[in-house]
């Protein structure tokens, strides 16, 4: 496993102004020994943040999925909501091992099955006067990346 170097310094814009392309960065903890050696002008850069995802309930009870960021020396920023409103179990996860069968052993999932069960927000009115709030549902099969299993 590599190093992870925390960015020490605002990276520097080296094409000027408003134009997209090449970055300085400055990193911690680096030394000739370090790690870096074999990296070469113009290799790639992996960089991540820390979200959140989570589900809330906003101020007129609706329930929201919804994303935070967590900010560097601690604490979550302001939620900002995804897609909603939710049905009451209006996001759910299933759990399959390699043979497709429901598992909830965390070392043994191979496949995650996600289902979004949205509501619309206000009453949908038909013909005749009458209103009801629609729901509809969004299902999907989530494969793991380099899964040996």
């Amino acid at each position: 496993m590599r190093n992870l170097y925390q960015i020490c310094q605002t990276p520097v814009n080296m094409r000027g102004t408003g134009s997209a392309g090449s970055y300085t960065l400055a990193l911690s903890d680096v030394t000739p020994s370090g790690g870096l050696g074999d990296v070469t002008a113009g290799a790639p850069l992996r960089g991540f943040e820390v979200d959140q995802v989570l589900t809330y309930t906003d101020v007129q009870g609706d329930l929201w999925l919804g994303m935070r960021q967590y900010i560097k020396g601690g604490g979550w920023g302001g939620t900002q909501p995804i897609l909603g409103p939710l049905a009451a179990s209006g996001l759910q996860f299933s759990y399959f091992d390699a043979s497709g069968t429901a598992t909830t052993d965390p070392t043994q999932v191979a496949r995650i099955g996600v289902t979004v069960i949205g509501e619309t927000a206000q009453p949908v009115r038909f013909a005749g006067g009458t209103t009801r709030t629609l729901v509809d549902t969004l299902t999907t099969q989530i494969a793991l990346r380099n899964n040996a299993r």
